[in-house]
């Protein structure tokens, strides 16, 4: 009684009487009781988004999205490697690759050849079969990865081989089987 503490309100009471009041406003149309009532503002359920958004990052740190490219290589800046998307596909398939090795070297990557010959900047040569890549590339963060290139059109076993600048030659440093069917 004598407190300085307002008095206990009951909240719910309270609303029940506003909706009640309100209700019998727009029974009896009393324009002047509804013209000072708050605007209804839509319910947003946006919490929704936020759980969607939470799920797509915890699914991508797990590694359950698709890799851009399809390909999935283990990185790695001392031993070069190749990975595909596919190391068996119908002729003229497109097929993903990409690349790994040691950075500031020129890397070639070719289809069923044996030798690469070709100098900075300038087209490769290749002595049989084709070149995925015309001109040297080089890692960015021990990773390469260009434009997918077209599965001989030979049914058969090939091989997409990664060859490495050494001086003034190219030396096969990777191969991987890839089976045409």
């Amino acid at each position: 009684m004598f407190s300085a503490r307002p008095p206990r309100r009951d909240k719910e009471l309270a609303d029940a009487n506003e909706r009640t009041r309100r209700a019998f406003a727009r029974d009896i149309n009393d324009q002047r009781a509804l013209a000072f009532d708050p605007v209804p503002r839509r319910k947003r359920g946006g919490m929704w988004m936020v759980w969607a958004v939470i799920a797509f990052l915890v699914a991508g740190a797990l590694g359950l999205l698709p890799t851009v490219g399809g390909v999935h290589i283990d990185v790695s800046c001392t031993r070069p490697g190749i990975a595909l998307s596919s190391y068996s596909v119908p002729a003229g398939a497109t097929i993903q690759w990409k690349a790994t090795g040691p950075d500031g070297l020129d890397y070639v990557l070719a289809v069923d050849s044996s030798a690469v010959t070709g100098g900075t900047g300038v087209p490769v040569q290749v002595d049989s079969g084709t070149a995925v890549t015309p001109r040297a590339f080089r890692m960015a963060n021990c990773e390469g990865a260009g434009l997918g290139f077209d599965a001989p059109p030979v049914v058969g076993q090939h091989f997409v081989r990664l060859f490495e600048k050494d001086g003034e030659r190219y030396v096969q440093v990777a191969q991987v089987p890839l089976a045409v069917r």
